[in-house]
């Protein structure tokens, strides 16, 4: 036996193959998450020019709404972007009417950003455009299946966040 050992020494070739398998399946799903992925920025793209906005813009709307408030700081870490960069995008979409900044209430220095009505407007416009992409595909779905599915993709997202926070 050699002083670096493999993975599979002490496994029947059947666990290894099993284990091929296994591996062969998880890298067909992450291929294929990884479509989904791109075909949901290509999505988000093509509404966002269609709203005359940006992507980045769209994509702060999003956040917007599913966090409800949240600070300039939160929204460019979620982004990716610098807080400079995101201060000229809150500008931008406070402006157009879509975002609000109020006082933050325990927080004298910083303020938190809400939709206004007209971005609750616009936000409704991007649930339908998804509802009427998706929901045809998905109407003969089992509720079991969709839910588990659900389950699955928060557990992937919340690893690869942890991963990333690490």
């Amino acid at each position: 036996m050699s002083s670096n050992p493999s993975s599979t020494d002490g496994l029947s070739p059947a666990v290894i193959s099993a284990a091929a398998v296994h591996s062969a399946e998880l890298l067909t799903l992450i291929d294929r998450l990884g479509r989904l992925s791109m075909a949901n920025e290509r999505m988000r793209a093509e509404l966002a020019k269609e709203l005359k906005m940006t992507l980045h813009e769209l994509n702060a709307l999003i956040y917007v709404e599913y966090e409800r408030r949240i600070t300039p700081k939160a929204l460019a870490q979620k982004l990716s972007m610098s807080t400079g960069s995101v201060t000229a995008l809150i500008d931008r979409l406070t402006e157009s009417g879509l975002v609000l900044r109020s006082p933050h209430p325990r927080d004298r220095r910083s303020v938190l950003l809400s939709l206004t009505p007209q971005g609750d407007e616009v936000m409704t416009q991007i649930i339908d455009r998804y509802a009427a992409t998706t929901l045809g595909a998905l109407k003969d779905a089992d509720p079991q299946r969709l839910l588990a599915a659900s389950a699955f993709v928060d557990d992937l997202t919340n690893a690869m966040v942890a991963s990333q926070d690490a």
